[in-house]
């Protein structure tokens, strides 16, 4: 199989929470868990999207380079461990960060698939979001110029859309990428052709 590294990325209240648990339930896609030092929440006993630290633990690791990228926010570190090079390309890896954390990954694997992801208008955001906060409103603004830099944007407006656009991407980079085997096997030949 020719995995890929997609990694979602959205203002809070965006979805790309639903679409991300869809993309693992229909494309096999192995999520790959942000790291912080962070109290556990009642939600996360429900939602399995961090590997929880101490902030000992955490430090070590990002003394000796083990992160893709860190962050520290309201007093605690976010981070994404670096994937080991033999769990490259097996498999699809699913990544949820913001915009900051989708360029360092993409920075070290410019391969990735970047997508942002948005709701219809800003009323949908809000309704969305609820009580999250204006820290989290603040940062989403920030987001914006830089969201730019982004692959691809998906307006969320139905989930069976935005799932299904994803999807149709992922599926024609894996068959037109530089990066398949195939296209590789069919550029050797055709330039073979040419030398004979």
């Amino acid at each position: 199989m020719n995995g890929m590294m997609v990694i979602l990325s959205g203002p809070s209240g965006a979805g790309k929470g639903r679409i991300g648990d869809e993309l693992v339930k229909r494309m096999n896609m192995r999520k790959v868990l942000s790291v912080t030092t962070r109290p556990k929440r009642e939600e996360d006993k429900i939602k399995n999207n961090y590997t929880f630290l101490t902030e000992e633990a955490f430090l070590e690791l990002k003394e000796h380079g083990k992160f893709f990228e860190t962050n520290n926010y309201d007093g605690h570190w976010y981070g994404t461990l670096r994937i080991p090079q033999e769990e490259l390309f097996i498999r699809d890896l699913l990544f949820d960060k913001d915009v900051n954390g989708a360029l360092a990954i993409k920075a070290v694997y410019p391969f990735a698939l970047t997508f942002y992801i948005m709701p219809k208008d800003k009323e949908t955001l809000l309704e969305r979001r609820g009580n999250r906060g204006e820290g989290r409103k603040a940062i989403a603004l920030e987001e914006v110029p830089k969201a730019k830099e982004l692959d691809f944007l998906i307006v969320n407006d139905d989930l069976e859309e935005a799932v299904g656009e994803i999807m149709d991407i992922i599926e024609c980079m894996r068959k037109c990428s530089m990066r398949n085997p195939k296209a590789q096997e069919f550029m050797d030949e055709f330039y073979r052709e040419g030398r004979e």
